[in-house]
């Protein structure tokens, strides 16, 4: 990366892991470093939107599309009385429903459990 006057920033550099429990498990003495200073491991991180954690379900990132919808739906609510209908439903369609659409073909499979949680 010298070649191309590129540098790394050790401190902001991290690693997730990826695979099943037992898997992941079995590499926890690993210890990834770089230029003599080791890496930090996360479990998890945020890319564009979407929460991926090691073990690759998406528990974690309906939790957090589920606590996002409910926060902008309690505004909603308490908005519904004094504003018309039109612009409720367009309300809805630039506050709600991009939440729901962003990367939703990611976690479109994310099970019976995650998906009921969604719904509620």
């Amino acid at each position: 990366m010298k070649e191309n006057k590129l540098f790394l920033n050790i401190s902001k550099t991290e690693y997730v892991i990826y695979g099943s429990h037992h898997r992941i498990k079995r590499e926890e003495s690993l210890i990834l470093s770089c230029n003599g200073s080791s890496l930090t491991k996360f479990e998890s991180f945020k890319y564009p939107g979407v929460l991926i954690v090691e073990h690759l379900c998406f528990n974690n990132h309906i939790g957090h599309v589920v606590k996002k919808v409910s926060r902008k739906l309690g505004v909603f609510r308490r908005l519904r009385f004094s504003i018309p209908m039109p612009a409720a439903e367009r309300l809805y369609k630039t506050m709600i429903l991009p939440v729901f659409d962003y990367c939703d073909v990611a976690w479109h499979g994310c099970g019976k459990v995650n998906s009921q949680a969604a719904q509620t």
